[in-house]
């Protein structure tokens, strides 16, 4: 077995962060005041398999209402929700544990200035070696740059190091970065499994991966 440490580079929304219903309800009441709206449920699958930007550019082609016109706007919506916002259930247990094992913690995600505040209010603050952010400037995926920066920065070994995030979208970014993916697919993640991935549908089961073992 490799005794190199594995790594696990973090994506936040709807994997580490039960973001989803905030996203959702942001957007719903955001475009309910101006245009006739999708559902939550449309809307929830259209930004779970796709992205909040190609929502938003969706809903301007159709409605000619422009999300990023009236950021400030939806931004003080969504703020006023993510109060309530909660860590995905076994957050920091298993983050706390493979840290036990060895196992590094890094984050990249679209998430942008807000990140700090969450990561402190739902206490994985302090979980991670490095976070890079919509912030720092790097391309978004699945261009791979802020994965890759952080492999060259950290020496990380592409054989033991893994991204873990929820849509396809982050599974492509690992393949460009020429590292592993691990999906993160609860019950209700309408995003295709791809036969040969890494697969949990609760964040525990990433204890059971013996590739996340020493």
């Amino acid at each position: 077995m490799n005794n190199h440490p594995p790594a696990l580079i973090w994506d936040l929304d709807g994997t580490l962060l039960d973001s989803y219903p905030m996203i959702v309800e942001s957007l719903y009441r955001f475009y309910a005041a101006r245009c006739a709206c999708p559902t939550r449920e449309e809307i929830r699958l259209f930004v779970l398999t796709t992205s909040v930007r190609d929502f938003a550019a969706h809903m301007a082609r159709k409605t000619g209402v422009q999300l990023y016109d009236e950021l400030a706007d939806y931004r003080a919506i969504r703020a006023d929700l993510e109060r309530d916002m909660a860590p995905m259930p076994g957050a920091r247990a298993v983050l706390e544990a493979l840290s036990q094992r060895g196992v590094t913690h890094d984050v990249v995600t679209h998430r942008g200035a807000s990140t700090r505040a969450v990561l402190v209010r739902t206490g994985l603050w302090g979980c991670f070696r490095a976070i890079l952010t919509a912030e720092d400037g790097f391309p978004r995926k699945p261009d791979p740059a802020a994965i890759v920066h952080l492999m060259q920065v950290y020496r990380l070994d592409p054989a033991r190091t893994f991204y873990v995030g929820d849509r396809s979208l982050d599974l492509d970014c690992a393949d460009r970065a020429g590292i592993g993916s691990i999906l993160f697919h609860p019950a209700d993640n309408p995003t295709p499994v791809p036969a040969d991935r890494l697969v949990v549908t609760s964040l525990p089961e990433l204890l059971t991966l013996p590739e996340l073992s020493l």
